[in-house]
């Protein structure tokens, strides 16, 4: 069994209020363990072994709850075959 770490040092939120953030935070951790755990060597091999990632920014709708954004990050920072990456 192959084990994955994934350490985020740093992820800017804007327009995301304090009292959000914990879900916010639950929604990318729930989502980016779904796809890893689904997809994980297949969703790597797309990075190529980079050691760093810097996506770009993520638009999502206006009012969008702090779990649809949790997931919307989570989904650009680890495209899969299901949403269309390469």
């Amino acid at each position: 069994m192959s084990r994955i770490v994934l350490h985020i040092d740093r992820l800017v939120l804007r327009g995301i209020e304090p009292d959000d953030a914990t879900a916010f935070a639950e929604a990318l951790r729930a989502e980016l363990q779904r796809q890893l755990t689904a997809h994980g060597a297949q969703t790597l091999q797309r990075h190529d072994g980079l050691a760093r990632l810097r996506p770009a920014p993520v638009h999502i709708a206006p009012r969008s709850s702090s779990e649809q954004l949790g997931k919307a990050v989570a989904s650009h920072l680890l495209p899969t075959t299901e949403r269309g990456a390469p």
